[in-house]
């Protein structure tokens, strides 16, 4: 197969000239006369090139949306063949989003990388999830439903969130007996979070809060929390530290998040899982194994 197949089709999925040089080790001008070398080939116009952005030409796209399942096709095989010997090739696309990657996958994917070093892992963190059925990646870690449409969901752990608070903060507002009193608290979460579900004795209450700023970040309502400005419902396993060392309390610790979401690994029902994603899913399946029970663990210990 022409290499220069390869090549267009990673400038496409990655929208940068620049950043397929940088991988391929190749010189930008090299990676725009090979582009060039395919489209005289070709006799088309493949690639629009402005300043500040490229994209595909009517001829291009189609062109794309031919020779990418071929490639795609190829690299499987490759990748099928080669892991009979225990070998992992080509490139692995895992999206997840901030939290989850610095806390988590950042400890559980770094043996993983080390046992396939041929294998090239690329891992996409962003701040929301992404949308598999339009982005480029192979598989996403993430927080999903049990059931997802036109996707595949296996489940890798709990997603227990408690609510917490800053000694500072309760020292200066008090604390909560019900979470109807959360309306005279200065709550932390980002809009999109609401309503919150909170499980506890008297059964599951719904909490439609204000919360004290906007942002998009998942993870900027328990950087506050910690900073003494107010309550957040977050998850166990991101605020383990903040928990143990005292820099955060829980409050109304007889309620949590009725959520049924889960931390889990997702991709696209319509694809066949590669070899290297099998390997990853087992993988993941393993060392989030023990992470309910240690949570379950550690909140007995901090105790309430």
């Amino acid at each position: 197969m022409n290499p220069d197949y390869e090549l267009f089709v990673s400038i496409v999925e990655e929208g940068s000239m620049s950043a397929v040089a940088r991988r391929m080790n190749l010189s930008r001008p090299a990676v725009s006369k090979r582009l060039a070398r395919l489209e005289e080939r070709l006799g088309a116009r493949l690639l629009h090139r402005t300043t500040r952005k490229l994209f595909t030409t009517k001829e291009g796209q189609s062109f794309y949306e031919e020779i990418a399942p071929v490639i795609a096709a190829a690299k499987e095989a490759e990748s099928r063949f080669t892991s009979r010997t225990g070998k992992l090739t080509g490139e692995l696309r895992i999206g997840t989003i901030n939290s989850l990657g610095r806390v988590l996958l950042a400890r559980m994917l770094g043996p993983f990388i080390q046992r396939y070093p041929d294998l090239r892992v690329n891992i996409i963190v962003e701040d929301k999830p992404l949308d598999l059925l339009t982005s480029r990646i192979d598989v996403e870690v993430t927080f999903a439903p049990p059931s997802w449409q036109g996707v595949v969901v296996e489940r890798l752990a709990s997603d227990r969130r408690i609510l917490c608070a800053s000694p500072e903060y309760i020292a200066r507002r008090g604390v909560p007996s019900h979470p109807d009193e959360l309306d005279q608290h200065d709550i932390l979460a980002s809009p999109v979070s609401f309503p919150w579900q909170l499980k506890g004795p008297d059964g599951t209450c719904s909490y439609h809060g204000k919360t004290l700023f906007i942002t998009n970040s998942g993870e900027l309502p328990g950087a506050f929390a910690t900073a003494g400005m107010g309550i957040a419902l977050r998850p166990v396993w991101a605020m383990i530290d903040e928990l143990r060392s005292g820099r955060l309390v829980r409050i109304l610790p007889e309620y949590e998040s009725d959520h049924y979401w889960s931390i889990s690994a997702a991709w696209r029902a319509d694809r066949l899982p590669s070899a290297s994603l099998d390997a990853l899913i087992t993988w993941l399946k393993e060392a989030f194994a023990g992470l309910d029970e240690e949570v379950d663990r550690q909140l007995t210990e901090i105790g309430p």
